[in-house]
């Protein structure tokens, strides 16, 4: 009787550690926590995409929820390499996408990104725009690209400002212009040269 149990319990042993050193090819815990963390990362990235900070409430969330994730992130690595004694290429997900949300808040590419997909549209309402003369204020509900804005002035000089839904930020077409830092007309706007006669301007910094 002693024999077979101990032959049991070494059969078992040796089931365990086989468990242990053979890691599963697609760990379930990793998937949950990467389709998790696509949300926030969007969000983020659409923030990133804008010329003004944008919904400081849902930046905020964004932030607080990819903090948690991290943590979990940290606690199911930790946990694997208990479990399997070995890492998998599954850890570096998590690290490579939080280089490509700092990357894109640092060298501002989403917002390059996709006012290069809206120049088109936007270039072809400015000049529309420019056609009827100075105008202080318009008050718009026009998606051109994909940004949709609420207002637009056109400058005596022939420069159309247009302002997004949110009011504080937008674009500044002005081919006339050879550059508007220090203009006295946007003085209380951070000003950002983006490409050929276009601006981007917005009440406040996004650091």
């Amino acid at each position: 009787m002693g024999p077979a149990i101990l032959a049991g319990m070494t059969t078992i042993a040796g089931h365990a550690a086989r468990a242990r050193r053979q890691a599963p090819r697609w760990p379930v815990g990793f998937l949950i926590l990467y389709a998790l963390c696509v949300p926030p990362t969007i969000v983020l990235i659409l923030g990133a995409s804008l010329p003004s900070p944008g919904d400081l409430f849902r930046w905020v969330a964004a932030m607080v929820a990819l903090t948690l994730l991290t943590a979990s992130w940290v606690v199911l690595c930790l946990v694997h390499l208990v479990v399997y004694r070995r890492a998998t290429w599954w850890m570096a997900v998590a690290p490579v996408l939080g280089l490509v949300v700092w990357l894109g808040n640092a060298s501002g590419w989403p917002l390059q990104a996709r006012f290069l997909a809206s120049e088109s549209a936007m270039t072809q309402a400015a000049k529309e725009y420019r056609t009827g003369g100075a105008q202080p204020h318009l008050d718009v509900d026009r998606r051109l690209g994909l940004y949709r804005f609420g207002g637009v002035d056109v400058e005596t000089g022939g420069d159309v400002v247009l302002a997004l839904t949110s009011n504080d930020g937008g674009f500044i077409y002005a081919p006339g212009t050879p550059a508007l830092e220090g203009d006295q007309r946007f003085s209380g706007s951070f000003v950002t040269h983006l490409h050929g006669p276009w601006w981007s301007w917005s009440t406040s910094t996004k650091d």
